[in-house]
């Protein structure tokens, strides 16, 4: 679901769809689904980042681009 410019106004999308009961299913295993859920996904949140929800810091850059930001916030909060 892609938030719209006003409340409460959305556009659904479909990113990839996929049929287990689809002959020549290539996904059988919970590894390749989740792998290719996962995929998926990520193309969402990277085609538009400010969407979605930042629960966890999955996709948020490298780990010391993080600690930099972590820090200039903590300096602008002790000035």
């Amino acid at each position: 679901a892609v938030r719209r410019e006003r409340p409460l106004k959305i556009c659904l999308e479909i990113g990839s769809l996929v049929d287990p009961a689809a002959p020549g299913f290539a996904l059988g295993t919970v590894p390749l689904l989740t792998q290719w859920y996962t995929e998926n996904l990520e193309k969402l949140v990277r085609s538009a980042p400010e969407q979605y929800w930042w629960v966890h810091r999955r996709w948020r850059g490298d780990p010391s681009d993080r600690q930099k930001v972590r820090l200039e916030r903590r300096k602008q909060h002790a000035a």
